[in-house]
């Protein structure tokens, strides 16, 4: 006689594989920038982050991923895409990305002096409040319904609304609001919100971009790399315009046998994470991604953090990783 188990569960898309490979690789990344030697400085990891960026064009160039159906037809929808509103779209795409690299940046030169600046800089989601990342959550299901016209039910607003209790619940057990105001003007502090804004704004356009008017992803990807490196290029002109950021730009050339090193490194990773990254706002919303930095940045928390009460967060923080908020696209996911 055979017994159905009152358990089911759903067919397993091998694609599911993309957003924990990226979980897994930003947890790696972010372990290795945390404990990696020797001197660095924000333009040279720029630089590889960059060139990280612009080899994710290399991957439909490979035979068995040129073969990929929704790879051509990718290609061709992009090429006839050619127009003066293709254009259009990626001056979009580049000037919300330049917008959240400059508050980077200039949040990251006022802050230059504090101990925390450049791991804030390198792993925004990596350290900080988890209430920052629900905030992002709330604002990405905001602007997924008007520009995506994502829909969203009664389930999925009580689910946000859990999602965003969780994570002050974590906050208040880790101690994170002290951590992260204490030292920290309202200057600063205004500047980090509107970068959280504008990089929501960032991912849904992607996403928009591909979705509704059919970009090329990988080319949407490059173009964002090619971006950065001339950036910059720029940006050493006024490193060099003050002694100060020129003293510390020469001091990462102490010692290339870890700049070196660090350098490729970080490039590798960087190739892996936003061809993941890309893949995952192909297939899944942006949403999946934040879910998915949330996950490397508390598995990072867990090692870094000392106090034993860091175990009693696990549990709000996997209410948060299955809320069904993921699941509130009107796509198939």
């Amino acid at each position: 006689m055979m017994f159905k188990s009152f358990i089911t569960f759903g067919p397993l898309n091998k694609k599911l594989l993309i957003p924990f490979l990226l979980a897994l690789n930003q947890i790696i990344y972010n372990i290795f920038i945390s404990y990696y030697p020797g001197k660095t400085n924000q333009i040279l990891e720029s630089y590889s982050t960059s060139i990280g960026h612009m080899l994710v064009l290399i991957i439909p160039k490979i035979k068995f991923f040129a073969k990929s159906e929704i790879t051509t037809k990718k290609i061709i929808d992009d090429q006839k895409n050619c127009s003066k509103k293709s254009v259009f779209h990626y001056f979009i795409l580049i000037f919300l990305y330049n917008i959240e690299t400059l508050l980077l940046f200039g949040a990251a030169i006022l802050e230059r002096n504090s101990p925390k600046q450049s791991d804030y800089v390198k792993l925004p989601h990596a350290i900080g409040p988890f209430t920052k990342e629900s905030f992002v959550v709330v604002f990405i299901a905001i602007v997924a319904y008007f520009l995506l016209k994502y829909k969203y039910y009664i389930h999925n607003i009580i689910s946000l609304i859990a999602f965003v209790i969780m994570g002050v619940i974590i906050d208040i057990i880790l101690k994170k609001f002290q951590e992260e105001f204490s030292d920290r003007n309202s200057t600063i502090n205004a500047i980090y919100f509107f970068e959280l804004i504008v990089e929501v704004l960032n991912f849904c356009y992607q996403k928009y971009m591909i979705d509704i008017l059919f970009h090329y992803f990988y080319n949407v990807v490059f173009a964002l790399g090619l971006d950065l490196f001339i950036c910059n290029t720029i940006g050493i002109l006024f490193y060099f315009s003050n002694e100060e950021l020129k003293a510390s730009f020469m001091d990462s050339f102490d010692d290339w046998g870890l700049l070196i090193p660090r350098f490729i490194i970080n490039m590798i990773f960087q190739f892996i994470y936003f061809l993941l990254r890309i893949l995952t706002l192909v297939y899944f919303t942006p949403t999946h991604l934040l879910i998915c930095l949330s996950l490397s940045k508390f598995v990072v928390v867990l090692i870094n953090h000392d106090d034993n009460i860091k175990y009693l967060s696990i549990i709000p923080f996997l209410f948060q990783f299955f809320s069904p908020i993921k699941n509130s696209s009107s796509t198939i996911l």
